[in-house]
């Protein structure tokens, strides 16, 4: 009987023990830290130039329009009728007949502005012309280019060129210029607008180039 309790004794204090070594106190867990990321952007950028909408057109669907050439490689200019050479294909052009024999290297169809002189401050001058096939295929090419001259340009000064661009396909080839600012009094106002080709050595060529849809 004794044998009975102290078995029994000693199972309780076995299970006393064993439930203490699997009771434990746990702490909740820590809260995690948090940040906040903030982005903040900054764009910067270049503002792209005003450039003021085309207000003079010159088609030539009836006349020259007081376009002409000048002295050097062109020797005669006219107004065109068929519209085969005409660069919206439904009206006319000018033509410009021209030698380039190495006498001179470079011609020129202008007109010249006055009461008042241009102002071409933020225009885009444009320009086609017809590039014929034999021109087309010299090597290397002969080039065009725009030109405007401003009033009191005595000896050349002053005189910007741009646009420049071979002819080294047969048909229409576009020439387009933004010249630097000019006022539209005193010494820096455009007299005259010009449309140039230059000759290439030692190429030289006899024929008609046709100008069309000139506009700024």
């Amino acid at each position: 009987m004794k044998k009975s309790y102290f078995l029994l004794f000693a199972f309780l204090v076995l299970s006393v023990l064993i439930s203490s070594a699997c009771t434990k106190t746990s702490n909740p867990a820590a809260p995690q830290a948090t940040s906040t990321l903030t982005l903040t952007a900054t764009m910067t950028g270049t503002a792209t130039p005003a450039v003021t909408p085309a207000s003079t057109f010159f088609n030539f669907a009836t006349d020259t329009g007081g376009w002409n050439y000048e002295t050097g490689a062109a020797l005669n200019s006219g107004y065109n009728a068929d519209p085969v050479y005409s660069a919206a294909g439904t009206t006319g052009s000018a033509y410009v007949y021209c030698e380039f024999d190495g006498t001179y290297s470079s011609m020129y169809f202008s007109k010249n502005f006055s009461s008042p002189y241009l102002d071409l401050t933020g225009k885009i001058i444009k320009a086609y012309i017809y590039v014929p096939a034999d021109l087309a295929a010299l090597t290397p090419p002969y080039t065009a280019h725009i030109t405007i001259i401003p009033t009191g340009s005595a000896g050349g000064q002053g005189i910007a060129s741009g646009g420049y661009t071979n002819l080294d396909t047969p048909g229409w080839k576009l020439l387009q210029y933004t010249p630097s600012s000019f006022s539209n009094t005193g010494a820096g106002s455009v007299l005259r607008v010009a449309v140039g080709v230059n000759r290439t050595a030692p190429n030289d060529w006899f024929g008609t180039f046709y100008v069309d849809e000139i506009s700024w």
